[in-house]
């Protein structure tokens, strides 16, 4: 009896159990994005906090860092996922129609 007490105490007390796990693709392994993956360090993963701490516990997005070919091979076979700070032309997708795009979060340039 003391058993079942303990993990139903345990599931109150951990409010990303029950979280929809999100995983955010990131293939851009360089700064801005990525800074420092040891740290977390940088515009994805400060992205993914913003995200988890305006998500109320309801989701938990992670970073996983891949490279492009990877990326396109997991999209092409349907798995669900976020791509940030991506364009839709780049992913040959200008008419919004392969896959699901939110509206524009910022807008970046790269400037020499």
């Amino acid at each position: 009896m003391n058993f079942t007490r303990s993990i139903g105490l345990l599931a109150l007390l951990s409010p990303n159990l029950w979280a929809q796990q999100v995983t955010i693709w990131e293939y851009h392994n360089f700064p801005p994005m990525i800074i420092s993956e040891q740290k977390q360090q940088g515009l994805t993963y400060g992205f993914t906090r913003l995200l988890n701490n305006a998500g109320d516990g309801e989701f938990e997005f992670k970073v996983q860092l891949i490279d492009l070919p990877s990326l396109l091979q997991k999209l092409d076979g349907g798995l669900q996922g976020v791509v940030l700070f991506v364009s839709p032309i780049w992913f040959d997708d200008a008419k919004f129609s392969r896959y699901f795009w939110s509206e524009t979060v910022m807008e970046l340039r790269d400037e020499v």
